[in-house]
């Protein structure tokens, strides 16, 4: 009887302790993802970006969300090379032999592309309609 008591209060002691140890995890490390709509009415007379400036901190994730009708999207920084000293990740970007960071293909419609920033910053994205002169400035500010 003392060692089934003595079995179930160490039981009750380990359940306790996994309970503590997950309620007081850090959680100062989780980000957010922001989402930038690329939006576009018919026959592209007028696209925008949705915001236009957006702010994050560092650590959250960015997603550009291709909403613009049936068309390509390609979103691109000017700066690439001073974008990508401060890119936590990216799998969507890449540089060109200008150094402009811009996505690796076309964003899809309903598609979309995203990478994290892990510095403090203000960046010009571009927005690029396939098939189009169409070129969107947008701001990226990471505090």
């Amino acid at each position: 009887m003392v060692k089934k008591r003595l079995l179930a209060i160490s039981g009750l002691v380990l359940i306790l302790s996994f309970a503590f140890l997950l309620v007081n995890q850090e959680t100062s490390s989780a980000s957010e993802c922001r989402i930038i709509r690329i939006n576009a009415t018919a026959q592209y007379q007028n696209v925008t970006l949705d915001p236009k400036t957006i702010y994050a901190n560092k650590g959250d994730c960015l997603i550009w969300y291709n909403n613009a009708g049936q068309s390509d999207v390609k979103i691109s920084f000017e700066e690439g090379k001073k974008c990508t000293d401060v890119l936590e990740t990216s799998m969507d970007f890449q540089l060109d032999a200008e150094n402009c960071l811009v996505t690796k293909t076309y964003i899809p419609p309903r598609g979309t592309a995203s990478f994290v920033f892990d510095k403090a910053g203000s960046f010009d994205d571009v927005a690029e309609v396939k098939g189009t002169a169409l070129r969107i400035i947008g701001t990226v500010k990471v505090k």
